[in-house]
């Protein structure tokens, strides 16, 4: 008990099938299949295959970057021509002469 708050440890929020998740050790992003046989552990598909983690290691994306993806996906962008780039250039003021101690 004196750990948990002390440490402020929380649960975390169980994750639905079909969620897009971030699995931190392979650092790969998957999709949630199913929930696995433990407690907190759930079986994730990364397109080339299945894998096995504890709710520990998986990191859900947030549902509105998400979506604003995969809506950037489908839908074509068509934009306007842009100016090439200038330079950039060093600043143009001139230095203070550095304060030396004369002995």
């Amino acid at each position: 008990m004196y750990y948990n708050n002390a440490h402020k440890a929380r649960d975390l929020r169980p994750l639905q099938i079909g969620e897009k998740v971030w699995i931190r050790d392979k650092k790969k992003e998957g999709v949630i299949e199913n929930s696995g046989d433990q407690p907190r552990s759930y079986k994730i598909n990364t397109g080339a295959n299945t894998l096995k983690r504890n709710r520990t290691w998986l990191v859900p994306f947030r549902r509105d970057v998400w979506m604003n993806q995969s809506q950037h996906n489908q839908v074509p962008h068509v934009s306007q021509p842009v100016a090439p780039q200038t330079t950039l250039r060093r600043s143009s003021r001139t230095p203070k002469p550095t304060l030396r101690l004369d002995l």
